[in-house]
């Protein structure tokens, strides 16, 4: 007997599923950072200090699911899911982050909602413990890079024209720039006459 695959709505009855599933889980995050004691803060537990952004990704995702629908067609195809990968790494490097940043505290330092929670924490440790300190910040520099790239490259900020999104220069005359040549030395903006 084989299965066949999903019809778009079934997909996105599931989608709308999931989606309020991880609405529901980011508004309980978030009520239960801002309304509940500082020592009962389960969200402060798992994830320290990143614990609001990731709350507001589960309610941005869960949203984003519920009405793909509609979405889907005004954003475009350019959306893959690599970019969802990219931005949980940068969510990890951020957690590990701010556990190396606080010095590396210990385990009774997740109570307290400091550093990256368990999460920054447990990683942090592995990291530091196999590859040692420094190792562990190029390792991290490099995930983040990572992490940029794929979002970058999987969501449509790679059509972008970088030419147009330069500041604006300022052009100053030749008489007041700063590190001008010295007079003996060639001026080597103009072109050589033989």
């Amino acid at each position: 007997m084989s299965s066949s695959p999903p019809t778009t709505e079934v997909k996105q009855r599931q989608y709308g599923i999931l989606g309020l599933i991880l609405l529901g889980v980011g508004l309980l995050a978030l009520f239960d950072i801002f309304f509940s004691r500082a020592d009962t803060q389960v969200m402060r537990l798992i994830a320290g200090k990143g614990a609001v952004p990731l709350a507001l990704a589960f309610v941005l995702l869960g949203l984003y699911l519920i009405f793909y629908r509609f979405l889907a067609p005004r954003l475009g195809p350019h959306w893959h899911p690599e970019a969802l990968l990219g931005v949980e790494l940068l969510f990890l490097v951020g957690f590990v982050t701010l556990h190396l940043r606080g010095g590396g505290g210990g385990y009774l330092d997740l109570y307290k909602g400091e550093g990256g929670g368990v999460i920054g924490w447990s990683l942090g440790e592995l990291m530091v413990a196999g590859l040692g300190r420094l190792a562990a910040w190029v390792v991290l520099a490099s995930l983040a890079l990572v992490g940029i790239f794929l979002i970058w490259e999987y969501t449509p900020l790679h059509n972008l024209d970088m030419r147009k999104l330069r500041l604006p220069s300022i052009s100053l005359p030749r008489s007041e720039r700063r590190f001008d040549s010295a007079p003996d030395e060639p001026d080597w903006d103009e072109p050589v006459q033989p």
